[in-house]
């Protein structure tokens, strides 16, 4: 899902501090989905509740994202890490190998 494709009845959270900017980026997971918009496209956004995202209110995160974070985190907090497979992909872990993340995780325990 993508600010595009959200429910109507579904809130949209935005930092305030973004209506300064003259531009911004928007769009899906790949590049060829994003578009340059003007920050004032939210204004309009029925659901929209500004918000400041800096400690202690963080940012939600996207719904799919935040639903698999709330199962990882019922299902894997407390345990260990046994094993790892990780896309080699250059876009996800930008100048850090997939190995290098494998290396890191293995072994370590689930805190939250």
């Amino acid at each position: 899902m993508t600010v595009f494709a959200l429910p109507p009845d579904m809130p949209l959270y935005v930092d305030e501090r973004i209506i300064g900017l003259d531009w911004l980026i928007l769009g899906g997971g790949s590049r060829s989905t994003k578009i340059r918009t003007s920050p004032e496209v939210f204004r309009g956004c029925r659901t929209r509740r500004w918000c400041r995202a800096s400690p202690p209110h963080q940012m939600p995160e996207l719904p799919e994202v935040e639903a698999a974070r709330r199962v990882a985190e019922r299902v894997a907090r407390g345990r260990r890490i046994v094993d790892v497979w990780c896309a080699d992909d250059p876009i996800v872990f930008e100048r850090i190998p997939a190995t290098r993340w494998r290396r890191a995780l293995l072994g370590r325990r689930v805190a939250r």
